[in-house]
This record gives C-alpha cells, structure tokens and sequence, in this order.
C-alpha cells in the first residue's frame, strides 16, 4: 500500500470533493459539474479501488512514466 489512507476511500454512493481526495484536489469549482456524471462517478469508483489495492505506480520524472509504458 502507498501513503493513501483506508479511510480517505469512499466504499458507496456519490463521489464529492468531501469524501474523495482525489477529487478535492480537482474540484475547484460549481461548474466542474462533469463529476456529478454517473460515468464519471463509477470511473472515481474504480480508480479509489485500484488505489486501495495498491494498483497504481508513481514515478519520478514522466521519461521514468514513458519507460515504463515501453516495456
């Protein structure tokens, strides 16, 4: 697991800016209503998830990022 905390994750109902880190950190205003989607709301979902089990890689530099698509 990475520095994400359990308990930043959202297990049910509509992501906000409240309850997902993620999204307070891209929502900075009313008229980002395309989070309000239910698309968008279960794409969050998945994301959260893959981040809670540790499904994600950070990297220090976008050549770092790009090799590792290349392999």
């Amino acid at each position: 697991m990475n520095d994400h905390e359990d308990d930043d994750l959202v297990e049910d109902g509509p992501l906000t800016a409240e309850n997902s880190p993620v999204l307070a950190e891209l929502w900075d205003n009313e008229d980002d209503a395309v989070y309000d989607d239910p698309e968008w709301q279960q794409g969050e979902r998945e994301a959260e998830e893959d981040i809670r089990a540790g499904r994600v890689k950070e990297f220090a530099s976008v050549e770092d990022l790009i090799r590792d698509l290349e392999e």
